[in-house]
């Protein structure tokens, strides 16, 4: 069988079209645009008074982005742009969204422990904690991370106190602490 120049340039761009197309499609079901299966990076260990007691827990939660999150993430990392640290977390209330820029109702934004960032190949971590004691009794259910100690347009990122979102009551000498891990792969 003799097959011409042009008859298998052509047998061999249809062969590829179709394999092209055929992965396209299966990693489109596969990995759907816009979902992700974000692992839960923010850790709230709290501390309260029972009596004469101190009863302890913690929650591992998900946290959201927002979008100017989003942009400071690509700005600032994805073209060598001036690092600024995410070095300050608010407790308030809020329902995570990416369209906010702080949170709605802030009870406090305080300056947290930024740990030293941790490098391997491609991959960069770092962790942001703040301890808070309460001097008076509180309703809250969301922290914010921020690159700025105060105004709006610096939230780079949300995340509920415990899942559900439900408001915990904090009262005097209640402790919280709120640990962000934020890992980046470039």
């Amino acid at each position: 069988m003799n097959i011409s120049g042009k008859r298998l340039s052509l047998v061999i761009a249809v062969t590829l079209t179709i394999g092209l197309v055929s992965g396209l499609l299966l990693n489109a079901s596969i990995f759907p645009h816009g979902i992700v299966n974000a692992k839960d990076n923010v850790l709230v260990f709290y501390e309260r008074q029972v009596g004469n007691d101190v009863v302890t827990g913690q929650f591992l939660i998900g946290n959201t982005i927002t979008d100017i999150g989003e942009n400071e993430t690509r700005t600032r990392w994805s073209t060598n742009g001036t690092y600024v640290n995410i070095g300050w977390i608010s407790l308030g209330n809020a329902t995570p969204a990416v369209t906010l820029t702080q949170l709605t109702t802030q009870y406090t934004r305080e300056t947290a422990t930024i740990n030293t960032p941790f490098t391997y190949g491609s991959h960069s971590s770092f962790n942001v904690t703040k301890k808070y004691t309460f001097t008076e009794t509180v309703w809250l259910n969301a922290a914010g991370a921020h690159w700025a100690y105060t105004g709006d347009n610096n939230l780079y990122a949300c995340a509920y106190l415990q899942a559900g979102g439900a408001a915990l009551e904090w009262n005097l000498n209640d402790n919280v602490t709120v640990t962000w891990i934020f890992t980046y792969s470039y």
